[in-house]
């Protein structure tokens, strides 16, 4: 998971959980799937998947954070535009663990993959077959995935989005995938079935260590046609 490009002074643990967190809000506007997942029925969410396949870009608020001795906090904004049948992706997150603050600026495209962090001031890019089917593939779109559940609640949330605040509904979500569990809720326009924000908490074990990631994500924009990917 991508969030080890950046993260290497973490454990596994910390590593894992928080890219899970991630991993699943970023699923969440772009529906992809670990390429061993079974492909998925279609999401139990009214209007989900249609709202999904038709939209041409999406901007989140972004927010994970974990406790206990691996403390971290990552937060910034995701942006995805779609460019010939899949994202593109721009990250800028400031990471902060163990003391230590750092800014992160990530780029997806195909299956290139570039991270600048702040110490080095320049990218590096790779190419990662994977992470470009996690991140930019529109193959899946329907559900998080084959283990996801949904049920809709009575209470509604306002979100401001696209400068409005709008009216959305709420369902919980429950997914556990290689060895992770994700709970929460997530609100959604009731008209169209686009997502407006999630609140999950994620816990993964890994080499002995367990480790919670709690995640706020907020979809501030959607279908905007102002919303363009900034300059590398």
């Amino acid at each position: 998971m991508y969030m080890t490009i950046f993260a290497s002074g973490r454990t596994r643990a910390i590593r894992l959980a928080s890219s899970a967190a991630i991993i699943t809000t970023l699923a969440a506007g772009t529906i992809v799937l670990p390429a061993h997942a079974a492909v998925p029925a279609a999401s139990s969410i009214p209007g989900l998947q249609a709202a999904l396949t038709r939209a041409a870009n999406y901007q989140i608020e972004l927010k994970v954070s974990t406790g206990g001795s691996t403390a971290s906090m990552t937060k910034g904004t995701v942006i995805a535009v779609r460019k010939g049948g899949a994202f593109q992706l721009y990250l800028h997150l400031t990471v902060t663990a163990a003391g230590q603050t750092q800014s992160v600026v990530a780029t997806v495209a195909g299956s290139k993959v570039c991270v600048r962090v702040s110490a080095r001031g320049v990218y590096q890019c790779q190419t990662n077959a994977n992470l470009a089917r996690q991140l930019s593939s529109t193959n899946s779109v329907g559900s998080f995935n084959s283990a996801t559940r949904f049920t809709p609640l009575t209470q509604t949330k306002s979100v401001t989005i696209n400068g409005s605040p709008k009216a959305c509904s709420a369902y919980t979500l429950t997914s556990s995938t290689r060895g992770t569990r994700t709970q929460g809720t997530i609100y959604v326009l009731p008209a169209t079935g686009q997502p407006c924000e999630l609140d999950a908490t994620t816990k993964a074990t890994a080499g002995g260590q367990s480790v919670t990631a709690t995640t706020t994500a907020v979809w501030s924009r959607f279908n905007d046609p102002s919303l363009t990917l900034p300059s590398a």
